[in-house]
């Protein structure tokens, strides 16, 4: 599917689900947990040690794949992750969507306009994230080279800020 074609539809699901996501209140454990469309995610952090992290202090900028973006890696791939023989994957792949910091839309806009229209941060796995500005949305760019676009809404937290992203990231 065309970036621009993902984005019209992303754009749509996203205001749907960005306008019961926004309105959540607590740290970003919590929005994650009580969003509809991130029960894989959910799930899958309940599986490691994140839940603890990501309702600690923070700040914390995560870029959270809806359940319809875990349903796109390939069949039996995420619990083949949630075994202990790769449990390592597994948290190496959730540390892949979080960068330390709180970076709203703002703050994402104005690295990408400083960065002459594109920004890279450093997620907690030493990884790193391409993002740019196509049309009214910003998409981010994994490590892999696939696109995603994020929500235009940012959910804020205590302790930090949740994206909605439409694919599950990939460090290489």
């Amino acid at each position: 599917m065309k970036i621009t074609q993902k984005i019209a539809l992303f754009g749509i699901t996203g205001l749907l689900t960005v306008h019961t996501t926004a309105q959540t209140t607590g740290n970003v454990y919590q929005v994650v947990q009580s969003s509809q469309n991130h029960t894989t995610l959910y799930e899958t952090i309940k599986t490691t040690e994140f839940a603890e992290t990501l309702g600690g202090k923070g700040p914390y900028t995560v870029f959270a794949p809806t359940n319809d973006a875990f349903a796109l890696l390939p069949p039996g791939e995420l619990e083949r992750m949630r075994t202990a023989e790769r449990k390592q994957d597994l948290t190496d792949m959730l540390n892949y969507h979080i960068v330390e910091g709180k970076y709203d839309e703002t703050a994402l806009r104005d690295a990408i306009k400083k960065g002459n229209g594109e920004a890279k941060l450093k997620t907690v796995s030493g990884g790193k994230l391409t993002f740019r500005v196509v049309g009214d949305s910003i998409v981010l760019t994994d490590g892999k080279g696939g696109d995603s676009v994020i929500s235009k809404t940012d959910a804020d937290a205590s302790n930090g800020v949740v994206y909605i992203v439409d694919n599950v990231l990939m460090k290489k």
